[in-house]
């Protein structure tokens, strides 16, 4: 878990997604409930690989679109690949066709340090910010021009 440096500029900086404030924080915790139900599964605590799996996997269902994870889980073996090499997040039932979901290397998931995770989601969300700010202009810009009324000039 990163420091929180007190330097940051406004409040929002500080959070990070495990925190209950961030934007991002139910999604966080519906990925984190995911991770220890598959680490309950395999006879395993929850640990440093655990937290930096849910972080790594929170930046790659926000970058895939998803809006909720409603599974956490590892592949079957193929001939291909040995069982548990990739880990997905799943949004909707596992055996509905039109489920949602995004995967990456389990190795990957667990290696990747969580702070760099965290940067990742806040390049991911940046665009989504700016989209909301440019929103919430044009709605306070329309609510002015409404409120004023048409006038008439001369």
């Amino acid at each position: 878990m990163r420091e929180r440096d007190p330097q940051s500029p406004g409040p929002s900086a500080q959070l990070l997604p495990s925190d209950p404030g961030h934007a991002d924080h139910s999604l966080y915790q519906q990925i984190r409930d995911g991770v220890q139900k598959l680490d309950a599964q395999h006879g395993r605590q929850w640990d440093v690989s655990s937290q930096r799996m849910t972080a790594s996997l929170l930046a790659l269902a926000k970058e895939e679109g998803l809006s909720r994870v409603d599974h956490v889980v590892l592949n079957n073996p193929t001939p291909q690949l040995g069982g548990g090499e990739k880990v997905f997040v799943v949004q909707g039932a596992l055996d509905d066709p039109a489920h949602q979901r995004a995967h990456m290397p389990t190795v990957d998931a667990v290696q990747t340090p969580e702070s760099q995770s965290f940067d990742r989601l806040q390049v991911i969300n940046q665009p989504q910010a700016q989209a909301r700010e440019q929103q919430q202009v044009l709605e306070q810009s329309q609510q002015a021009v409404s409120q004023t009324g048409p006038s008439m000039t001369r």
